[in-house]
């Protein structure tokens, strides 16, 4: 045998194996199945967070409906104090889970598992979305004819000036430096600190915003008609093609380091790196079934939606 040929040989197995290596770490979110839910067929999950101060995930669905979960691929009903209205939205802090629904209900927990309602301000407006924006301590709240709220701690909720007017505000979300809350009417601003905010031109028109997040330095916004767009400042938005085609995309998350997933409508899933290259990947969801919520941490994502269904991904090492 040739003695220079067996080097480059060995080089070149080397190569490809880290090639494939590489390949093997990327398939992360690429690879979902459905685990036990102890959600009704009859009720939609609808909201999602993880991580927090017991390092649980979160689900909250129609009809008050709870479950958490430490892994992912086992969940426990809880006892929400919602009754039977709809828990839309879900955050946590390190200290904090807040979950915050119709007719403006709003509870809090420590641990995930015992939960207190207190009092939003909202009125009878719904709460549909919450995060926690960590250089003010702040916790956030949006929803319904254009209401927001801030809070210290969870409990003591104080109503701000939103700019969105009576139009309806549907998510909102923290990169660790900005807030950015997204609704009806294509409708989009920004804030330091959650308390003032400033319009800013989203490219959506009058596209409804489902729901925002970030990623790498990198905003991502989604909406119906399978709208989507990206920002690195929160103010300058750029159209993205979504890969959604005009189906409506419910939610989209991301974590540093790792890939966005955007879920929508008909079982659709797709990814990207970047936040401005998406490709769909099977979901486990049906066709004829909504993904309506989808929550990433650093080795496991997890997705909920329509028939209480529940999917997983985990991080190939």
């Amino acid at each position: 045998m040739d003695s220079k040929r067996k080097p480059i040989g060995v080089k070149m197995l080397i190569s490809l194996h880290g090639v494939l290596n590489s390949k093997e770490k990327n398939l992360f979110l690429k690879l979902w199945g459905q685990v036990f839910s102890p959600f009704l067929s009859t009720q939609t999950i609808r909201s999602s967070t993880g991580n927090g101060p017991a390092s649980r995930y979160v689900f909250g669905a129609t009809s008050g409906a709870l479950a958490t979960s430490l892994t992912g691929l086992t969940w426990n009903n809880q006892t929400s104090g919602f009754g039977t209205d709809t828990i839309f939205a879900a955050a946590a802090s390190p200290t904090l889970y807040v979950i915050g629904g119709s007719a403006g209900k709003i509870a809090t927990s420590t641990d995930g598992l015992s939960w207190t309602l207190r009092t939003s301000g909202f009125g009878t407006s719904p709460i549909l979305g919450l995060t926690y924006h960590a250089p003010s301590g702040q916790y956030i709240a949006v929803g319904g004819d254009g209401k927001l709220s801030t809070s210290l701690n969870g409990i003591t909720w104080n109503i701000r000036t939103s700019s969105f007017g009576l139009t309806f505000i549907n998510d909102v979300h923290s990169d660790g430096v900005r807030v950015t809350a997204v609704g009806d009417s294509g409708k989009l601003a920004t804030s330091s600190t959650g308390t003032t905010w400033v319009r800013a031109t989203s490219g959506f028109g009058l596209t409804r915003i489902s729901a925002v997040a970030s990623a790498n330095g990198t905003l991502v916004a989604v909406g119906s008609a399978g709208k989507l767009a990206t920002s690195t400042d929160g103010v300058s938005w750029t159209q993205r093609s979504s890969s959604f085609g005009s189906i409506a995309i419910n939610d989209v998350s991301g974590r540093s380091g790792s890939e966005f997933v955007a879920v929508g409508d008909s079982g659709l899933l797709a990814i990207s790196s970047n936040g401005v290259s998406w490709s769909q990947y099977p979901s486990s969801f049906l066709s004829s079934e909504s993904i309506q919520t989808i929550f990433i941490n650093e080795s496991v994502a997890v997705a909920g939606g329509s028939n209480g269904k529940i999917a997983r991904s985990q991080r190939e090492v």
